[in-house]
């Protein structure tokens, strides 16, 4: 989302083969359930934090007891989060790059499913 509205010009270069950096890195990717939705239900709100994307993240984090690597300046308000300042967000004054989504989709080959 936020590459399509020009706010992490980088981020597609880090999307390019991601499975397999997660892989090399021995990291896992942490999907949301539908508890982590019903959880941001009850975080604190946090007057100027309007991004729901972050506050799913902040829930999550919460819920799984984890540390959370974030840039968000809002994020360490959220009583109970342990946040690392990952830095460098882009300010809202910074000009943003204008990246033509539709042309940066890769084809993504699925394992077959035996029936």
């Amino acid at each position: 989302m936020k590459i399509g509205a020009g706010k992490w010009p980088t981020a597609l270069d880090l999307l390019e083969n991601f499975e397999e950096r997660i892989r090399q890195a021995d990291y896992g990717v942490i999907a949301p359930q539908a508890a982590d939705y019903a959880n941001t239900l009850h975080l604190m709100k946090v007057p100027g934090h309007r991004d729901p994307m972050d506050r799913l993240i902040i829930a999550m984090a919460l819920a799984r007891k984890m540390v959370l690597v974030s840039a968000d300046h809002y994020a360490p308000t959220y009583p109970g989060t342990s946040v690392i300042d990952a830095g460098g967000a882009p300010s809202l004054a910074e000009k943003r790059q204008i990246i033509d989504a539709r042309n940066a989709f890769r084809t993504i080959d699925l394992p077959d499913r035996e029936a």
